[in-house]
């Protein structure tokens, strides 16, 4: 969840963060799934309007050159799996052109954001 991305999003402020960037910039990868996807985007909108969940900030790592809104179902409560579901998102065609796979991948969401470019970037996921 977000707040669990605001713990150790301080944790690791400054030299972790920049350990992080070093290593994708050096070949690595980073795939930033629940507070991953928050903490690798430039902006987060947790809990809008929610006066004890609500988290508006920057980030520094800033992958994603947008805000990481969540979270993207309703329900979510910390430490509370009440809100959780399956969801099907679907693949890039180029991830499944040569296969008799669908193209759809079923996965677990609690909290979760989606991610919404600035105005001016032309973001591919």
């Amino acid at each position: 969840s977000s707040g669990i991305n605001a713990e150790y999003g301080d944790k690791l402020k400054g030299p972790g963060t920049r350990l992080v960037r070093r290593f994708v910039e050096s070949g690595g990868w980073y795939l930033g799934i629940c507070a991953g996807g928050y903490f690798g985007s430039s902006r987060i909108n947790f809990c809008k309007g929610d006066p004890e969940m609500e988290i508006e900030t920057c980030r520094e790592l800033a992958f994603f050159p947008g805000t990481a809104i969540g979270p993207r179902y309703p329900g979510y409560k910390y430490h509370d799996n009440s809100g959780e579901r399956v969801v099907s998102i679907s693949k890039p065609a180029s991830c499944h052109a040569n296969s008799k796979d669908s193209g759809a991948l079923k996965v677990y969401f609690n909290g979760g954001c989606y991610f919404s470019p600035k105005e001016s970037n032309r973001v591919e996921l």
